[in-house]
């Protein structure tokens, strides 16, 4: 049996965040007594061989001892950009074809098998991405190296085939999708924290069940 592929991982917090009027990034704001990120990284960690953050920020991450990815291209806000940089960063660093995991930093209630059940096949996928209840989550998604790192990405080009949906649409895309989780809010467990009701939502939903 063939070694499995590196499975490296990318936390994309690069998002302004505007909606939510706070004077440092998203995923640094807290619920339950820890920043939202850390919560992601929880999950992360599990299984990934290493692990960076997206963000033109570096700085407001520095403390969490991971490295930081600008994206290449400065101007063009989306999280395709992220994903992209970190690929080539990732594999400037590693020889062989390897796995990257995308996920955001604002959505603290990822479920605990999410890198398994994604990686599980994997080795057959172009791309791999999460559902819930039918719903897809185009920014939580396993990516071929060999998919992601020929990206490239045209400022120019309409915002729809920018975007990762659309380069998923374009491949060979497995949808996984996760049962509803009780401790997440509404049970999706990929809710993401995006305006202030949203996050006194997670906060109320982390102090009822812990």
């Amino acid at each position: 049996m063939a070694d499995r592929r590196p499975l490296f991982a990318v936390v994309l917090a690069g998002g302004r965040g505007s909606r939510m009027g706070s004077a440092i990034p998203k995923p640094l704001i807290e619920i339950g007594g820890r920043p939202l990120i850390e919560r992601v990284l929880d999950v992360v960690r599990l299984r990934a061989d290493g692990t960076v953050i997206s963000t033109n920020a570096p700085e407001s991450f520095a403390h969490l001892g991971l490295p930081a990815i600008a994206d290449e291209e400065p101007d063009f806000a989306g999280p395709l950009a992220g994903l992209v940089a970190a690929a080539r960063w990732f594999a400037a660093r590693e020889e062989r074809p390897f796995h990257l995991l995308s996920v955001a930093g604002d959505t603290p209630f990822l479920p605990a098998d999410l890198v398994a059940r994604l990686a599980d096949g994997a080795e057959d996928d172009a791309v791999a991405v999460a559902a819930q209840a039918g719903h897809v989550h185009p920014i939580v998604a396993l990516w071929s190296s060999d998919i992601v790192c020929d990206l490239s990405i045209d400022p120019a080009a309409p915002r729809r085939d920018r975007s990762l949906r659309a380069i998923q649409e374009a491949h060979a895309c497995r949808i996984v999708d996760f049962a509803a989780d009780a401790r997440a809010p509404g049970g999706d467990p990929f809710f993401n924290v995006n305006t202030p009701v949203d996050l006194a939502l997670a906060r109320r939903w982390v102090e009822i069940t812990g």
